[in-house]
């Protein structure tokens, strides 16, 4: 990407498994840095992926809303 990263901390998550990819999980210093990462995850090569993780709560209280959008579309 051509940009300098400040990289807090980064590790691997889930068991080491045979043929399994683990995921890693990249903490950066600013949130500057994790908006441009984000807004330019279109330009990295193939197969590589980036997703926001969120603590449970979050993702719990996107997961019903987003059910319940899908609930009033249907009707």
């Amino acid at each position: 990407m051509g940009v300098h990263l400040e990289i807090n901390n980064i590790y691997r998550i889930g068991k080491t498994e045979p043929n399994k990819i683990r995921p890693v999980v990249v903490s950066l210093t600013t949130t500057w840095k994790k908006h441009l990462i984000l807004r330019n995850r279109s330009n990295l090569q193939e197969g590589v992926y980036i997703k926001e993780d969120y603590p449970k709560e979050i993702t719990e209280k996107q997961r019903g809303r987003s059910t319940s959008l899908s609930n009033l579309s249907k009707n």
